[in-house]
């Protein structure tokens, strides 16, 4: 019986010691109001993490958006090691850092095809510049999806847009909108479905999936499909972080995280 006992207060501490030894990894993510990818994708993949790499971590997952830091601040936040990775939202973060709008110009990436061309050829560019100034590495790209225009008043081609505030993610799609004589809104996904209904804004560009879950239908009555951007966001790790684990794990984290630009996400 006292070696039952032994045997058990063994096995109890060898199972502490291993908890105590998992890595913790801080993850702030894209914002729940996002809809899907956030909630059917992201979250459930670093919530597994562990489980699907092998690698011994305990994951704290949490949405931009619950986290109450605004998603501009992504780089900033990777830089102080508030948390271990960022699911970095590209227009947004480019605030801080302009090299990131070169993944996603107006008009550069007409297709998934090509915008897989290009931002594999961008990685080690952009990789570099988060590295030097901001103490990240990154990890991997993928698209949002085709950035098309909502308006709220009735408008049949570009040439309507003169003259209307529109909600834009990034200073690329800022300068666009200004050539067509239309005004550029910087606003966080959040505030847009009540400022159309409002009409603080006339028009604002995301993605589909993302109007649908926030609500812009509701406040809308045109769409112009005309794909601007594919919104390439990308995934990154604080240096700090990424030098506690040894070169195998690296590679396993950065294999799960090497997303290929050729569909939306995982």
């Amino acid at each position: 019986m006292k070696r039952q006992i032994l045997a058990g207060a063994i096995l109890l501490m060898s199972v502490g010691f291993a908890t105590a030894q998992s890595l913790p990894l801080k993850v702030m993510g894209q914002p729940a109001a996002s809809g899907l990818i956030q909630k059917n994708k992201e979250q459930p993949f670093f919530e597994n993490l562990a489980k699907q790499t092998g690698l011994n971590v305990a994951v704290q997952y949490v949405p931009v958006d619950v986290s109450g830091i605004p998603d501009t601040d992504g780089l900033r936040v990777l830089r102080s090691g508030l948390f271990d990775i960022v699911s970095l939202r590209g227009p947004q973060v480019s605030r801080d850092d302009p090299t990131v709008l070169g993944l996603d110009l107006v008009g550069l990436n007409p297709s998934f095809a090509v915008g897989k061309k290009n931002t594999a050829a961008y990685f080690n560019v952009l990789d570099k510049r988060l590295q030097a100034n901001f103490n990240a590495k990154l990890l991997g790209l993928w698209p949002a999806g085709p950035q098309v225009i909502f308006c709220k008043p009735p408008i049949k081609g570009l040439a309507d847009l003169k003259g209307l505030k529109i909600r834009v993610g990034d200073q690329s799609s800022a300068n666009f909108v200004a050539g067509l004589g239309a005004s550029g809104v910087p606003m966080p996904f959040g505030e847009v479905q009540q400022s159309l209904a409002r009409g603080v804004v006339d028009c604002a560009i995301t993605g589909p999936a993302s109007a649908n879950s926030g609500g812009w239908p509701e406040a809308t009555t045109t769409v112009l499909p005309l794909a601007l951007q594919l919104a390439v966001n990308g995934y990154a790790i604080n240096l700090n972080t990424w030098k506690k684990l040894s070169p195998a794990d690296q590679a396993k984290l950065t294999s799960a995280l090497a997303i290929p630009l050729s569909t939306p996400l995982f």
